[in-house]
């Protein structure tokens, strides 16, 4: 299942037309990806005072997957915007979802509730024949 959705992600990136990405955006974006799992890595193991790992207890195996897959779909800086914004609308969304619940629950739909975001930026392209966070990446630039 794990490696059709990285099959999948990468046909996609074909699909709309990102297959001219350079090596270095994608090396940057795997990069950025193991910078935040060891952070989140250290982090816990200082908070319990042991190592720990993060798989199956924080995040699952299917979200990091999940992350790799998307490295090979965006530019770096469009990337690292994505990323922001689709895990900002996760935290959303559980906030949302536990105060109508009125109850906490510990899992969250990670990769489930970041493909919104991602299939939105799909659709928009796809239709209107433009990069949403391409353009708002440029546009961040331009305000330097």
């Amino acid at each position: 299942m794990h490696l059709f959705l990285l099959i999948a992600f990468w046909g996609t990136t074909f699909l709309i037309g990102k297959d001219s990405l350079a090596t270095s955006d994608y090396i940057l974006n795997i990069g950025f990806i193991a910078l935040q799992l060891l952070i989140l890595t250290i982090y816990f193991s200082i908070k319990e005072q042991k190592f720990i790992n993060i798989i199956d207890r924080y995040l699952g195996l299917g979200d990091i997957l999940f992350f790799i897959g998307l490295a090979f779909l965006f530019p770096f800086a469009s990337f690292v915007l994505f990323f922001l914004i689709s895990i900002g609308f996760a935290i959303l969304f559980s906030i949302i979802s536990t105060i109508r619940k009125h109850s906490i629950s510990n899992n969250i739909p990670l990769a489930g509730l970041m493909a919104i975001p991602l299939l939105c930026i799909i659709c928009i392209q796809w239709i209107g024949q433009v990069s949403p966070l391409e353009s708002l990446t440029q546009l961040l630039y331009d305000l330097d």
